[in-house]
């Protein structure tokens, strides 16, 4: 019974630890969005590019992609285009 208690409490620590993580990433993309929006497209591409090592999105790619576009560093902005369809085939930026 108290390897039970044990491994829930192991549970519920993940998840909550899990919950902040996330919060983390969605804190950071939202950041590199606001860099985007603001015309501060290679802090946008900074911040990012960080984003997505720990969390592939297709979003996160296509605004990469857009940053190093409005930045005319188009082979690479055609890369990260291309990633966003690669992650998620029925990705759309309108989403």
């Amino acid at each position: 019974m108290r390897r039970l208690w044990s491994i829930v409490g192991a549970i519920l620590l993940l998840i909550a630890l899990g919950g902040t993580a996330f919060a983390q990433f969605d804190d950071q993309f939202k950041k590199g969005l606001k860099y985007y929006n603001s015309g501060r497209y290679s802090e946008a591409v900074r911040v990012l590019k960080e984003y997505v090592k720990h969390h592939p999105d297709a979003r996160a790619y296509y605004m990469i992609g857009y940053s190093l576009y409005e930045l005319k560093r188009f082979d690479e902005a055609s890369k990260y285009f291309k990633d966003a369809y690669l992650i998620d085939p029925n990705f759309t930026p309108m989403k």
